[in-house]
């Protein structure tokens, strides 16, 4: 199971993209154009099932979808999208998923 707590302590005082790239791997898609984006993929890709694609946001609403995608398993797609990462990438993420 994911540490929810450490997530949030993370994202308020820490390296949020360090942390999720240890949590979740690499997917093998990316937006047409757009090379360096970042995309994550979670839950079980067994194939039954069609994944979704979710941006991960600030806070709640970054805790909340982790915790869903943990819980329930099913196939998604994460694009980091939480504030400091725009900030970061100059907005440039807005683009791959915006």
């Amino acid at each position: 199971m994911i540490d929810l707590l450490n997530i949030a302590k993370t994202e308020a005082n820490g390296n949020l993209f360090n942390e999720l790239s240890n949590i979740f791997e690499k997917a093998d898609v990316k937006p047409d154009g757009y090379p360096d984006a970042v995309v994550w993929q979670g839950g079980n890709h067994d194939g039954k099932i069609n994944p979704v694609a979710h941006s991960l946001t600030d806070a709640y609403a970054l805790l909340g979808t982790i915790a869903a995608v943990d819980i329930l398993g099913l196939p998604y797609y994460g694009v980091p999208m939480w504030s400091q990462y725009r900030h970061d990438t100059k907005l440039e993420a807005l683009a791959w998923f915006g």
